[in-house]
């Protein structure tokens, strides 16, 4: 059988939800607001907003763990598509 398809006798971690949290680096990249922002950050995450990429660096070493881009905008762009694919 192939080793990828092997279980790991490694276990997972037994990290508190607090601890991910505050351990956690989230960026959102999007030129309007992000709705939930305040959430993010009131429930303890690190989170930064951009407009536009602002340091690639970061993106490209794995800075963050979690990359949030353009979100409102590719849901109404695919909604348009799918209403008017004569017009794309």
């Amino acid at each position: 059988m192939l080793s990828f398809f092997r279980r790991s006798s490694a276990a997972w971690p037994d990290v508190p939800i607090d601890e991910i949290r505050k351990r956690a680096r989230i960026v959102v990249i999007d030129d309007t607001d992000f709705l939930y922002l305040q959430l993010f950050k009131r429930d303890g995450y690190t989170v930064d907003k951009w407009d536009d990429v602002m340091e690639l660096q970061k993106l490209e070493s794995g800075y963050y763990d979690i990359i949030l881009s353009y979100c409102q905008k590719l849901w109404i762009e695919d909604m348009r598509k799918a209403a008017y694919p004569s017009e794309c």
